[in-house]
């Protein structure tokens, strides 16, 4: 098909007077998208200021390339008018919420009004597209609004402090230039020169490349702060390892295994053993309320709380008191829950005490059976001179013992939880420490779908 000399000059001279228009609408079009894919791969963080200028430069490009000449050649009139009005009936949205989401400010009434009031234009314009008066004066209110909004975020940037926003004096000149171009092309209909020249795409190229490199900035600063967060967040996880004990003790006809699986990277559960002799352990498992750093480090003042109570390791009570006693008045609002056992080889004993922690679970073998045993006082770190009791139990060769945080009991499938009879029957069928640990970490795994909704400790003892 042969194009005739007018017809492709003609087509040249549309595109030339199309130029600037074009170029300003396909860059934003193409800032846009990146900025959308920027906040796709950071969708977990609250800042969604990427989200709104993408949306936001998205359908301004769009509306500057619709309201070329050129259109005419893809779409019928209608067509271009109809999809014009509805991204200028839109575009609000997203402005409202990129502008107050730039300042760092929460939605207010305010913005909520303003946003309610787009939403409405928009799905009146919908309703009544073709009745010509009331898309009229849709357009008008339109223009109010956008004024009335470009007018009072000046304002309002001007009146903030400098410290209060990064980079403010470059975002009042940035808003200040657009605010400008906005403010005269929505009121130029009403000026002596009203068939003067559209230029707000001129004045939104500005912006868009002035609020991409602020954008971009603010992207980089983030990346960077959350570099140095997950950097922070790794030393303490390596410096919380290093308070778990390193190896498992070795006494004679007695085996000790422990699991330990946070939720994050850094977890509030702790567990530490006393070796008296050969024959004598005392095994502490605890837990710290709440995940994170703050819980870490009352975990941390767990191992100097139980290494103060290694003289009397021997009295699990007395060792309860002692942990209270260091942690009271220091938790900051936290709270610890606390379970000792402690196990003489040599005279076949145990005594176990414990402050509000879920119940140790003591498999007898020449009854083959699991039991709980309960013997709670207060949490720890509450009332300093709390009192707490020990309870004493005779051992034989095949006995097993279960420790644990509520994390085990509480994992939960579809609302139910794992519960304790599921982990007494894990603990009848495993053979050994080890066998006991895996098993438990196994089924929570499955049971959760691996999806922790808590820290996971496990200390188990086996008599062999």
């Amino acid at each position: 098909m042969q194009i005739s000399p007018d017809t492709a000059a003609a087509f040249r001279h549309l595109l030339l007077g199309d130029f600037a228009r074009l170029a300003v609408g396909i860059v934003a079009i193409a800032i846009g998208f990146v900025s959308l894919l920027l906040q796709a791969l950071r969708w977990k963080t609250p800042d969604r200021v990427r989200l709104w200028f993408g949306l936001l430069a998205v359908l301004y490009g769009y509306r500057a390339l619709l309201m070329t000449d050129s259109a005419d050649l893809f779409l019928s009139g209608g067509a271009v008018r109809f999809q014009i009005a509805l991204v200028t009936f839109t575009i609000g949205m997203p402005a409202i919420l990129f502008g107050w989401g730039l300042v760092g400010r929460k939605q207010n009434r305010v913005t909520k009004s303003l946003l309610t009031i787009n939403a409405l234009m928009a799905l009146l314009f919908l309703a009544l597209h073709a009745n010509e008066a009331v898309i009229e004066a849709l357009f008008v209110a339109n223009n109010i609004l956008v004024v009335g909004f470009t007018i009072a975020m000046i304002v309002f940037l001007y009146r903030l402090p400098l410290d209060s926003v990064a980079d403010l004096k470059a975002l009042r000149l940035v808003i200040l230039v657009w605010g400008l171009f906005v403010i005269y092309n929505n009121i130029r209909g009403v000026l002596p020169f009203a068939h003067s020249a559209d230029y707000e795409f001129v004045g939104f190229a500005i912006f868009l490349c002035s609020l991409a490199y602020l954008v971009a900035r603010r992207s980089i600063d983030t990346e960077e702060a959350l570099a140095a967060i997950r950097n922070e967040l790794e030393i303490a996880r390596r410096i919380q390892s290093s308070i778990l004990p390193e190896e498992m003790p070795r006494l004679d006809g007695l085996q000790v295994a422990a699991k330990y699986v946070p939720m994050s990277e850094v977890a509030g559960d702790f567990y530490e053993f006393l070796v008296v002799d050969q024959h004598r352990i005392g095994l502490l498992i605890s837990d710290v309320s709440g995940h994170g750093i703050p819980a870490a480090l009352v975990a941390s003042m767990m191992k100097v709380a139980i290494a103060a109570q290694a003289g009397h390791a021997d009295q699990p009570a007395k060792v309860i008191a002692g942990l209270n006693a260091v942690l009271s008045g220091k938790l900051q609002g936290q709270f610890v829950t606390a379970a000792y056992l402690f196990l003489d080889l040599e005279k076949g004993t145990a005594g176990y005490s414990a402050a509000g922690h879920p119940p140790l679970l003591h498999y007898r073998a020449a009854d083959k059976r699991v039991e709980s045993v309960v013997e709670n006082g207060l949490i720890l770190g509450v009332v300093p001179l709390a009192s707490y009791e020990a309870r004493g139990f005779e051992i034989r060769k095949g006995d097993r013992f279960l420790l644990y945080t509520d994390g085990v009991v509480e994992a939960s499938q579809h609302g139910e939880e794992f519960g304790e009879e599921r982990v007494k029957a894990v603990l009848a069928r495993a053979s050994d420490a080890d066998a006991i640990c895996q098993a438990v970490a196994r089924e929570i795994t499955a049971w959760t779908q691996g999806v922790a909704g808590d820290d996971v400790t496990i200390v188990a003892v086996s008599i062999a």
